[in-house]
């Protein structure tokens, strides 16, 4: 099975596209048959390559006037990490706007201007540590940017927002 070629642009047009969508099939190929599901997500692992690929069902991600089918998995997102984090290879793709992973958060502001959103930096009892991350609109996407304990990028996302956020 021939794993996909992660470009950045590429991922960004396969958002909320339904998993049986013949641009998300020709960009998977195979590797479809082997998405793990829980409950209303579904997610695949490229470890190898840096890259988590999550998906939810329709109704979460299509505005109900456009759904054929609610329970249908729809791509929402793409985490790319950075060599060692949890396990995974380098992402070795190009980020937007020529961020690097191990860049502290001032250079990703002096590259891709002020966030829209920040948050992390703090404990939950359910979660435990919240790295710090910010966030940007991505045209109809959004892109956060999180990092590690350094203050470094440790993992880039690139997701589709639910319906209504």
């Amino acid at each position: 099975m021939t794993a996909p070629s992660f470009e950045f642009v590429a991922m960004k047009g396969l958002l909320r596209l339904s998993a049986q969508d013949p641009k998300v099939q020709a960009f998977f190929g195979g590797s479809l048959k082997t998405i793990k599901r829980d409950v209303f997500l579904g997610w695949l692992e490229f470890k190898s390559f840096g890259v988590y690929v999550s998906f939810k069902e329709a109704e979460w991600l299509i505005p109900a006037e456009k759904l054929t089918n609610p329970k249908t998995l729809h791509l929402c997102g793409f985490s790319m990490f950075r060599e060692g984090f949890e396990g995974y290879a380098g992402y070795s793709g190009d980020l937007p706007n020529n961020v690097s992973f191990g860049d502290c958060e001032a250079a990703v502001i002096s590259k891709m201007g002020e966030p829209e959103t920040r948050g992390g930096g703090s404990m939950s009892r359910l979660l435990g540590l919240i790295h710090p991350w910010i966030g940007y609109r991505f045209c109809d996407a959004r892109l956060h940017f999180q990092f590690d304990l350094s203050g470094l990028v440790e993992q880039v996302s690139l997701f589709a927002p639910d319906i209504g956020i």
